[in-house]
């Protein structure tokens, strides 16, 4: 568990010496269209990145956090959902708020002072907030993960493969839907049973609930005056 904390705040960086990079090249480019909203487009283009990576990695945290709860051998059902739940909460914790946590609390903490500022890549000194703050960065970040991660991950996921591999296996199958109509008239419930997908669990509508309830009370949290 510690190595794949160790991908994702590995991977948060390469997001970060993205953003510097790129904001370096669009003010040395020469066509006006890029330099007109540099900051826009930095802050966009990172947090989609930030995006594609916390749900792909969520994915592929859920698969090793079920490989290695089963590597223990539990001896009960009980005692392997509570580990698995563990394992899968502190690696999509951690996998989903480093970018938030960086953006709200360490960036333009980590630039140095006049005379002894922080460089990294060579001659790129780190980057720092606007001078309104990050404030505006981090609700951006905020809503296209909050957005982005229902839309894709628990649409895209939940309702569209499912229904894809429906379909994959009505392609295979011999029979014709007025066939098919037949015999599931036939069919007992547990022989229908048979044929319905494998059985995960209930800990992913937990995480799903549980995430779906945090972001809905940060954002009705009362504003500072």
């Amino acid at each position: 568990m510690g190595f794949m904390i160790c991908v994702t705040f590995a991977i948060a960086f390469g997001v970060i010496l993205y953003r510097i990079s790129i904001k370096a090249a669009l003010h040395m480019s020469t066509y006006p269209v890029a330099r007109s909203n540099i900051r826009a487009t930095v802050k966009t283009t990172a947090a989609i990145i930030n995006l594609i990576v916390i749900i792909i990695l969520d994915e592929i945290y859920a698969s090793i956090a079920r490989w290695l709860t089963t590597l223990e051998v539990p001896k009960t059902d009980k005692s392997f959902e509570e580990r698995l739940i563990f394992k899968t909460f502190i690696l999509k914790f951690v996998n989903a708020f480093t970018p938030i946590v960086y953006l709200a609390f360490f960036r333009g903490r980590l630039v140095g002072r006049p005379g002894n500022y922080l460089y990294v890549v060579g001659s790129y000194r780190m980057e720092e907030c606007a001078h309104a703050g990050c404030l505006m960065e981090l609700c951006i970040q905020l809503c296209i993960t909050m957005l982005g991660k229902q839309l894709i991950q628990n649409n895209l996921f939940e309702i569209g493969i499912p229904k894809l591999k429906k379909l994959v296996r009505k392609r295979k199958s011999e029979l014709t839907s007025k066939q098919e109509e037949e015999l599931n008239k036939t069919l007992k419930c547990y022989e229908k049973d048979h044929f319905l997908g494998p059985f995960v669990g209930i800990s992913p509508e937990y995480m799903e609930m549980s995430e779906y309830h945090f972001w809905k009370g940060f954002f009705n949290m009362p504003q500072p005056k």
